[in-house]
Parts: structure tokens; C-alpha cells; sequence
């Protein structure tokens, strides 16, 4: 944990010092990763960018807050088998390294051409982060097989399909449209309202 504080701080440091030379802003890269990997991924990045000096790039490792019937609450990936690099461009040097680390599948879209996160992509993911790394736990306004409409949270007014329904647990699977392809996202929810 520490290894990521060090490393944000300083990319933190070195973007507002930076900020006026730069002809662009952040951008954001995805690396699939073994599903299970994320934590440990994430954290032997964070490790190989402070060992090579100077930080251009930030691990950004998204996760959610879900709840067990119990009421036992913990966090798991938001995007299973996926980690993002914020950074102000792409270093193929930099980000080589990475290839070596336990639980690396490749860079998105191609792993010899990889491209920032663009579009709706883009969006999704500074929406996310606007409520920090982790999510809280989100309520959902849904009627099962229909388009949803996320009442708060990051998601606030996004929409999306109902994949399946847990009331017991309740948590609620719904599709969203992410990374050019379809991606189902668990969200847990406090109050659930039938439009």
C-alpha cells in the first residue's frame, strides 16, 4: 500500500509541475490482466515505476464496495481483469516492463499498438474515479430484462440492461456498453424501485 501512495504522490507531483509543458492532458491505457491478478498486478507496477525514477504514470486499480446478506461489506475489481495506467501519453520503454509482471495478458487494444482509452471508454472511467478508486455501494432503480437507470453513485444516469437480479443478496447484474464490446457490471443496491 505504501508502494502506491509513494508512486501517486509522486505522479501527482510531477503533473502539476509539468502541467503547463504538456500539449496534452491525461490520458488513460488498459491492461487485461489474469482475472485474481488485479491487487498484486497493480502493486508490482506501482513497485516498477518508482524504481525506474521518475513517475510518468499512474496504476489506477478501480473496485466497488459489495455487501453480503450478512451486511459484511468488501471490496472486489471493478472491471475484473483490467487495470489502467493514467499518463500523459504512451512510453513503450516505460510501460515495458510491465509485460514481465505476474498476471499480464496484453495491452487493449493490441499489445504492440496500444491506444488511450477514447469516447464513452474515456468517460466511464473519469466518472468512476471522480468517486475515487473505490466505489460505494450503489442503489439502482431496475425492472428485470429492461433498460436501467442508475439513481446515484458514479453512474448517476447512466443506463444499461438487466442481466440477471440477486434480491436475496441484493445485487443486480446489468450490461454496460465499455472498452467497444459489452461488459457486465455487479452492482449492489439499497433501495430498488420499479419504474
Amino acid at each position: 500500500m505504501l508502494v502506491a501512495v509513494q508512486s501517486a504522490k509522486k505522479f501527482e507531483e510531477l503533473s502539476r509541475k509539468d502541467a503547463h509543458d504538456r500539449t496534452s492532458p491525461n490520458c488513460y491505457f488498459c491492461v487485461s490482466v489474469r482475472v485474481g491478478s488485479e491487487g498484486s498486478f497493480a502493486k508490482m507496477a506501482d513497485e516498477i515505476f518508482l524504481q525506474q525514477g521518475e513517475v510518468f504514470a499512474r496504476v489506477v486499480f478501480l473496485k466497488k464496495r459489495m455487501r453480503l446478506k450478512s451486511g459484511k461489506e468488501y471490496d472486489e475489481p471493478f472491471f475484473p481483469g483490467y487495470i489502467f495506467l493514467e499518463a500523459c501519453g504512451w512510453n513503450a520503454e516505460y510501460f515495458a516492463p510491465l509485460k514481465t509482471v505476474d498476471g499480464f495478458c496484453r495491452f487493449l487494444p493490441e499489445n504492440l499498438s496500444p491506444q488511450a482509452l477514447c469516447g464513452r471508454d474515456e468517460e466511464i472511467v473519469k466518472t468512476i474515479l471522480a468517486f475515487g478508486e473505490t466505489v460505494g455501494i450503489v442503489p439502482a432503480r431496475f425492472a428485470e430484462n429492461d433498460r436501467i437507470v442508475i439513481v446515484s453513485g458514479p453512474f448517476q444516469k447512466m443506463e444499461g440492461n438487466v442481466v440477471s437480479v440477486n434480491k436475496r443478496n441484493r445485487r443486480l447484474n446489468i450490461q454496460l456498453d465499455f472498452m467497444g464490446g459489452v461488459k457486465v457490471v455487479n452492482l449492489s443496491y439499497e433501495e430498488v424501485a420499479h419504474e
